[in-house]
């Protein structure tokens, strides 16, 4: 029963991002991700955000957020939360405090996003991150913020 249930509401959060019915393969897909992919964070954030098509691909994703002034990653390589944060502030240019202008990264965009209650639980900037939570995080994103992010 819970996952019928964590499965609508991934399907809920697919269509809350703008990604349609083609692209619920590929959210599925990203759920189920013991260990988030750098790929599949970086489409996660372009695709939220409006900076990608729901049909563009991982590397475009990473190459948007490159421009935005994410370092460069590999897409198969496993990505952590202050990374997938990190790509969450530069996709929905959300502005951050005092230390994160001064030292934009995943250590002050994740506080940053635990801070507006978008993060939550465990929130350490190196800590592991699976697709489920990742999902709930851009869910929660979206439903604070709207249309603002």
């Amino acid at each position: 029963m819970r996952v019928r249930i964590t499965m609508v509401v991934v399907l809920c959060t697919s269509l809350a991002i703008g990604v349609g019915a083609q692209s619920a393969e590929r959210i599925e897909t990203v759920y189920e991700q013991e260990e988030l992919r750098a790929g599949s964070a970086a489409y996660l954030a372009a695709a939220s955000a409006g900076l990608v098509s729901p049909d563009a691909d991982e590397s475009e994703a990473l190459r948007t957020l490159a421009e935005r002034g994410l370092k460069e990653l590999d897409e198969a390589e496993v990505t952590s939360l202050g990374e997938f944060s990190h790509m969450l502030m530069l996709a929905h240019e959300i502005s951050g405090g005092v230390w994160y202008f001064l030292f934009p990264g995943p250590r002050y965009a994740t506080r940053e996003l635990a801070y507006r209650e978008i993060v939550q639980g465990e929130r350490y900037p190196g800590q592991q991150l699976s697709g489920e939570r990742a999902l709930r995080i851009v869910g929660r994103l979206l439903s604070i913020f709207g249309e603002e992010a």
